[in-house]
């Protein structure tokens, strides 16, 4: 109802009933809308997440390919390690890099909650309260 609809000493139960449900079915639609506005927030930290896991993954690939060979190659040139042992150390602290970054992704994916977005479920819980309230008062008091 809007704030500046006045209700007369001549409205009954029934008018003032039907004005209760007719706000009440506005805020269960204004919920059912912050809903689908949360699960749009959830989805899109959810795509950031994921582009985080995958540009991780494709730095950790590149990065092995270009460095790895340069690097492996210097450590036998200027130690007495093999040459094998040079790629195995290169690629070790590629692959503690890419893990880094795989972590951090996973991280922002878990914080994602698409089954039931917290604050929608937790307002529409209590109004579903509410309602339930309202219609047992409405069937235990007795009507003129």
């Amino acid at each position: 109802m809007d704030a500046e609809t006045r209700v007369h000493p001549e409205t009954g139960a029934a008018a003032l009933v039907g004005g209760i449900l007719e706000d009440a079915k506005d805020l269960l639609g204004q919920q059912v809308e912050m809903f689908r506005s949360e699960v749009k927030q959830e989805l899109r930290q959810l795509r950031h997440g994921i582009v985080s896991v995958c540009i991780g993954a494709g730095i950790a690939v590149l990065g092995a390919l270009f460095i790895l060979t340069m690097v492996a190659h210097l450590l036998a040139a200027k130690t007495e390690i093999p040459l094998w042992g040079c790629y195995g150390i290169v690629g070790g602290g590629l692959a503690v890099i890419g893990l880094i970054m795989l972590a951090a992704g996973r991280k922002s994916v878990s914080d994602v909650h698409l089954a039931r977005p917290p604050v929608a479920t937790r307002a529409l819980k209590e109004n579903v309260e509410w309602l339930k309230s309202l219609k047992q008062r409405k069937t235990v008091e007795p009507t003129n």
